[in-house]
């Protein structure tokens, strides 16, 4: 039995996809099934399977899938693939249609344009390694801040940080 789905709201239906059960919630085994919902025809729709096991956010009147294997968008019912990111980071956010992958641990970054279908890698952080820290995306600028050493012994509570202006869109 599934306990718990990944949905979203693109403006015009629901979208449903994924899950995991207490048994496979940590597993690669999480089910894979997507759907939408039509609220103004009270009618499911069963979409392909998604291509990885990953969250789904809205994107304009559409939806990204982002796991460890990189993104896919929700296209004309269908999962088009991203291009491979150039930095290993977490998923931070969409803002005025770019994407933003931020380092955790290492502070380097990446922003997808969807417009171009490209990546642009972000300008070398000031800030050391660190884990646990706050990062925040506007669309135009990247704000990173606090967190701990990486490391156990001893383990450091920054207390400083970095912004940097990417630039509209």
């Amino acid at each position: 039995q599934v306990k718990a789905r990944d949905s979203v709201w693109t403006g015009r239906e629901f979208v449903v996809a994924g899950g995991a059960s207490e048994r496979t919630m940590m597993e690669e085994t999480r089910p894979k099934d997507a759907a939408t919902y039509d609220p103004s025809k009270d009618e499911w729709t069963v979409l392909p399977d998604v291509p990885f096991t990953g969250s789904i956010h809205p994107h304009e009147r559409s939806v990204l899938l982002w796991g460890p294997q990189g993104g896919a968008l929700l296209e004309n019912r269908e999962w088009k693939q991203l291009p491979a990111a150039p930095v290993k980071a977490l998923f931070r956010g969409v803002k005025q249609g770019r994407l933003l992958l931020y380092g955790e641990g290492k502070p380097v970054g990446a922003i997808y344009d969807f417009k171009s279908g490209s990546w642009t890698e972000l300008p070398k952080s000031p800030l050391s390694d660190r884990v646990y820290n706050v990062v925040h995306w506007d669309g135009e600028s990247v704000f990173d801040w606090g967190g701990w050493t990486s490391s156990d012994k001893p383990r450091i509570h920054f207390k400083d940080g970095a912004s940097w202006k990417i630039g509209a869109k």
